[in-house]
């Protein structure tokens, strides 16, 4: 499994190279997966006699391989949604996006200046909280 895993690797490092071609990206590493999977249903139909217990576990496993395998075919047979022209925006929606864009900018600069890598802002006293997001629990070992 660990050279199958590192063949993997190659083809998404490769395909990071250039991130503006993400759709080419998505092609070559479902290629580099399904590559992949035909080298694990190879190494599962060609194994030695195993005990029951691993041979079932082996079974399970192709059965994984399989549902992966449709998941990769029916990923590449979606369509590409077009996206609207631009002629399409009307004075609203540019009003709308300028204001989200100003509300966005307005939180990112609250939370940089009061409460930078805290999980909460304390809105009275305006420092920042990181309360155990486990609960108790999560603090006794």
């Amino acid at each position: 499994m660990m050279f199958q895993w590192i063949y993997l690797q190659k083809y998404a490092e490769k395909t990071l190279e250039n991130p503006h071609d993400s759709d080419r990206q998505l092609v070559i590493c479902s290629k580099a997966i399904q590559a992949c999977l035909k080298l694990v249903y190879v190494c599962l139909h060609h194994l030695p006699d195993l005990p029951a217990k691993d041979c079932q576990l082996m079974k399970h496993n192709a059965s994984l391989i399989g549902i992966m395998h449709k998941a990769i075919v029916t990923h590449q047979e979606t369509k590409q949604i077009p996206l609207p022209s631009t002629d399409d925006f009307t004075e609203s929606l540019l009003y709308k996006q300028t204001f989200i864009r100003n509300m966005m900018k307005h939180a990112w600069s609250g939370y940089e200046r009061f409460s930078f890598g805290q999980n909460e802002l304390k809105p009275i006293s305006r420092s920042g909280h990181s309360p155990p997001i486990l609960g108790r629990a999560s603090q006794v070992s």
